[in-house]
């Protein structure tokens, strides 16, 4: 028997700076019979998540950072297994880690394009991870806590420079579609 609450919160400090946050709590109550040759497993446990993270604006830049606490139980196939290629085991443990991300995102023109770049730098600390580990030679994985792992690195993404069109102009830009007249959004026409 599993239940669970969530929220999630956004606060704009300024027109540039804004905060967000989601809390989360899931709690459950599992049991395992025994069965051959594994004893009774019978636990209630409640796990919070949760996440915090700001984003300040300036211009055409943008800065983010994030922080949180993650939690997940163990399915019922990594539970009970399936029958089949898949054994369970009763007594894993939930995973849960740590993680922090920071990062710049850049947009502007220069002459006739439009340019857009990204860098993140992130770190997730997890334990209790769980894998499936081959079991015999039959190709069938037993459901294991394999302990802990440290992800660090950093991701980039940069768009190729698009040409500016004139408004009015023919193709497939955003300048070919029609504006909406109660605002400077782009509409998605239907037709």
């Amino acid at each position: 028997m599993s239940a669970g609450a969530a929220t999630d919160l956004e606060w704009r400090a300024t027109p540039a700076w804004t905060w967000t946050a989601s809390g989360r709590a899931d709690a459950w109550n599992d049991h395992a019979g025994p069965t051959a040759g594994v004893e009774a497993v019978s636990r209630t446990e409640v796990r919070p998540t949760g996440h915090v993270g700001t984003e300040l604006r300036k211009g055409s830049i943008a800065i983010a950072t994030h922080g949180g606490a993650l939690s997940r139980a163990p399915s019922f196939v990594e539970r009970y297994g399936n029958r089949g290629a898949f054994i369970g085991e009763a007594s894993l443990l939930p995973e849960s880690a740590w993680t922090i991300d920071l990062g710049a995102r850049a947009q502007g023109r220069v002459g006739p394009l439009r340019l857009n770049a990204e860098l993140v730098g992130f770190a997730t600390w997890a334990e209790d991870l769980i894998v499936f580990v081959a079991q015999g030679a039959f190709g069938r994985a037993r459901a294991t806590n394999i302990g802990r792992a440290v992800r660090m690195g950093w991701r980039s993404a940069r768009r190729p420079p698009t040409p500016l069109r004139p408004p009015g102009a023919s193709g497939a830009g955003p300048a070919a579609r029609p504006r909406d007249p109660r605002g400077s959004r782009e509409r998605l026409t239907s037709g």
